[in-house]
């Protein structure tokens, strides 16, 4: 039985369109993007699946975690990309991983700087974009500054971020998905956690 997932129906013009998003994403950081529903291969979920087809070619090594890689996942990607996928999450030009990631983000390739673009994109699959931890942002593309909310994100992954923006112009860029929503967090963002107790001080201290 083919149990192969479908891809975009009009490539061309779907893959510009999911593109598109991510490049907004990738200037506006933190502002949530909306994409079409299709269904991704197990493992992936369907942000995840349509940043791969637009993203992903023949040029292109993809790693992914363990905790979501599934033959379904690997055959859908080679079949409706061509990808080429690797073992060593250092060759990566795009990875995808759980918010459970092991690997330290300075595993990945981190570019340099006369070529910083030489450096992987993180797909980071989370269970909501839309509630969780409070998060702070600041630096290119933000006015002032933005607030977002996002599970599975704490401490320890804002700890790396900060260090990754530290590397600037080298460093990662992230993309989270979660179902058909994603966000981008790149290097350039400065994340600071928002301390719920900071502004309910009272509150904190008599519990």
């Amino acid at each position: 039985m083919n149990t192969m997932v479908s891809g975009l129906q009009d490539a061309s013009t779907q893959a510009q369109q999911i593109f598109r998003n991510i490049l907004g994403a990738m200037a506006e950081p933190g502002r949530l993007f909306q994409l079409d529903k299709l269904d991704g291969p197990a493992g992936l979920n369907s942000a995840t699946w349509q940043s791969c087809l637009a993203l992903a070619d023949l040029d292109t090594n993809i790693w992914i975690e363990p905790a979501v890689r599934t033959p379904q996942a690997l055959d859908a990607l080679r079949f409706h990309t061509g990808c080429r996928y690797t073992e060593q999450a250092e060759d990566a030009d795009f990875a995808i991983a759980s918010s459970n990631l092991a690997t330290p983000l300075s595993t990945f390739k981190q570019g340099s700087d006369e070529y910083p673009d030489r450096s992987c994109t993180l797909i980071v699959q989370v269970s909501d974009l839309t509630r969780g931890q409070r998060l702070r942002l600041t630096g290119p593309g933000i006015q002032s500054e933005r607030t977002i909310t996002i599970a599975d994100i704490g401490p320890d992954w804002v700890a790396q971020l900060q260090f990754n923006r530290k590397a600037f112009p080298c460093g990662i860029d992230l993309i989270l998905t979660s179902g058909e929503l994603l966000m981008a967090l790149p290097r350039t963002t400065q994340i600071t956690l928002i301390n719920e107790c900071a502004s309910k001080e009272a509150t904190c201290t008599s519990q």
